[in-house]
């Protein structure tokens, strides 16, 4: 017997209870109806607080391994490791894989279908020429996009790299966006979500890998930054004038182009068994909280005196700083944790790792223009000229995510199960199979 295809979409951190209430308004046709078909279980993940990081738990996901097991702390850390993922595990029982921006994932598979890593994990890409030239585009636009600039060169690049993966029917959608842009700043993220799920699908069709995954992330960016926004928010909290513009609802934007991606999915992959996994959820925030990070990474660590041969941007706030060795490390630490607010609080936090350090902007007070900090050996008087606001963080995360298989029936199997859990499902798929080539 051969399997059936399984594509497992991560939609990071989405709300399905939001979804819920927009359904209820007559939104998200597809979601709904794939709802009502086959139902919705939540997902149970670790319940620290300082281990609720998607980067560890997409890492639960790949490998069936809670925290506790698998160690894998910080964004980008997975290829430190050779911890077996479902990749490489389902290709070594001869069947063909695919993966699009899987998060904290390494490409350890030998001869994978196609395989484009997250922006912020040093991992080889595999693939065409566009494919490689697409993920080196999106790794520096995602950077900016906290920025709030656009380098020419990496637009050009996106725009190149995405070309060959065009589909027509996405150009109306595209027009949407761009138009957008220029005022809503959350539509950068919604456009290079629907490019790398465009990516996926004409890989997909080129391909067909029994198991491939797409990762999509600007619905968890939208609710951290704009939950505030949402109908379905009914707290006290809003953000401040011109945050947003008025009667903007970021969220149910990326909700609807999820909604086309599921509908686009069922279509061009027509008999493919189709999971969906969040990882986890948001809730609201209960205090407002300011992230800032670095302007130029470089030019600050040089101003503040910091031996360090490499700053690499991660996710949001944090940054990775290279030293020469371990005593220049321990220097740059000390002179990074010296730097202060007027009121004695620290700028950063530093996790020291021999070499190197893994560091964040951890104040999240407002930070004015002229607000002097000083550190060991000096002081800079208008620090708010070093750094720029990522976000007014509205949603923080919860344990509970969501689960959905296209292979049960609404109502049937438990309610709640771990997320580790969701593994050993897709694997499950496979286990009476034989793979295309060997039936």
């Amino acid at each position: 017997m051969t399997t059936t295809p399984v594509i497992l979409l991560e939609l990071n951190e989405i709300n399905f209870e939001f979804v819920a209430e927009y359904s209820a308004r007559g939104e998200l046709p597809h979601l709904t109806q794939f709802l009502a078909r086959h139902g919705l279980r939540r997902t149970l993940a670790e319940r620290s607080f300082e281990q609720l990081e998607p980067w560890i738990q997409w890492v639960t996901v790949h490998t069936g391994l809670d925290y506790a097991r698998h160690r894998v702390f910080r964004l980008g850390d997975i290829v430190e490791t050779e911890l077996p993922q479902i990749w490489e595990i389902l290709e070594s029982r001869g069947f063909r894989v695919g993966a699009i921006s899987p998060m904290n994932a390494r490409n350890a598979s030998r001869h994978p279908s196609f395989f484009v890593p997250d922006p912020w994990t040093q991992t080889p890409v595999a693939g065409s020429w566009d494919l490689k030239l697409l993920s080196r585009a999106v790794a520096v636009l995602v950077n900016d996009n906290s920025q709030q600039r656009v380098q020419p060169a990496a637009l050009l690049s996106l725009l190149i790299g995405m070309l060959p993966n065009l589909r027509a029917r996405s150009v109306p959608e595209y027009i949407r966006i761009v138009r957008r842009i220029a005022r809503d700043r959350w539509s950068r993220a919604l456009l290079l979500d629907r490019v790398l799920a465009d990516t996926f699908l004409r890989q997909w069709r080129k391909e067909r890998p029994d198991f491939s995954t797409l990762f999509l992330n600007a619905g968890a960016h939208v609710q951290h930054h704009y939950m505030y926004a949402s109908p379905c928010y009914r707290g006290e909290h809003r953000n401040p004038p011109g945050y947003l513009p008025e009667g903007a609802d970021p969220i149910l934007d990326a909700y609807r182009v999820y909604d086309r991606v599921l509908a686009d999915v069922q279509r061009d992959a027509a008999g493919a068994r189709i999971m969906i996994a969040t990882g986890l959820s948001q809730t609201p925030n209960p205090r407002i909280i300011r992230y800032y990070r670095p302007r130029d990474h470089k030019a600050l660590l040089t101003r503040l005196g910091v031996p360090f041969t490499e700053v690499t941007p991660r996710m949001s706030r944090d940054f990775l700083v290279e030293c020469d060795d371990a005593s220049l490390a321990a220097r740059a630490e000390a002179l990074l944790r010296s730097v202060r607010a007027p009121g004695g609080q620290p700028i950063f936090s530093v996790d020291n790792r021999g070499s190197s350090l893994f560091c964040m902007v951890c104040y999240t007070e407002e930070i004015p223009r002229d607000l002097e900090v000083r550190f060991e050996g000096g002081s800079i008087e208008r620090f708010g000229d070093e750094v720029t606001l990522v976000t007014i963080e509205n949603a923080i995360h919860k344990t509970i995510g969501y689960f959905v298989d296209s292979g049960l029936s609404a109502g049937h199997g438990d309610t709640d199960i771990p997320l580790r859990d969701v593994f050993s499902r897709v694997l499950g798929c496979f286990d009476r199979a034989a793979p295309r080539d060997a039936a």
